[in-house]
C-alpha cells in the first residue's frame, strides 16, 4: 500500500492536500490522458484554449442537451 493510500485511509487531510500528493493523485487519476493537439495550419492552439474547448463542450452537453 503506498503512503498515499494510507494517509487517505486515515483521512490525513493536510497530507493529501499536500502538492507532491496531489501531483500523485493527479496522475493516477489521469494517467496517460492528455490534452489533444488542435493545429489551424502553421498555428499551434494554445494549451489553454484546449481546456477551454473541453469545458465549453461540457456545459453545452449538460444544459442544452
Amino acid at each position: 500500500m503506498a503512503t498515499v493510500e494510507l494517509a487517505y485511509n486515515a483521512e490525513n487531510k493536510e497530507f493529501m492536500a499536500h502538492a507532491a500528493c496531489q501531483k500523485w493523485v493527479t496522475r493516477q487519476f489521469y494517467g496517460e490522458i492528455t490534452p489533444r493537439e488542435l493545429s489551424w495550419g502553421l498555428f499551434k492552439c494554445p494549451d489553454y484554449l484546449k481546456v477551454s474547448e473541453e469545458i465549453l463542450e461540457l456545459i453545452i452537453r449538460i444544459y442544452f442537451v
